[in-house]
């Protein structure tokens, strides 16, 4: 797969499916619904979800194109993607 192409990434949980197709210009909008789709009551989809997701997407965006954008369109840190543990 070329960076050109759109990536897909699946969550299937439960006896649900998501399906997010993306490339680097829709990763924004793409996290963006991640956290709208957490904060819905309504959906079996959870922030932990989110949070998996995003870092999938990262990850699949820094193999594509070399580095991901971090918060708020900042430059990423070292390694690409920033993990915090505590």
């Amino acid at each position: 797969m070329n960076a050109d192409e759109k990536r897909k990434i699946v969550l299937a949980k439960e006896g649900e499916k998501y399906v997010f197709s993306f490339d680097e210009a829709s990763q924004k909008a793409l996290l963006g619904t991640f956290g709208r789709f957490a904060a819905s009551p309504e959906l079996n989809f959870s922030w932990h979800d989110a949070a998996v997701l995003t870092k999938k997407v990262r990850q699949e965006l820094q193999q594509a194109y070399g580095c991901v954008e971090g918060p708020q369109g900042e430059p990423p840190h070292q390694g690409g993607i920033a993990e915090s543990r505590g």
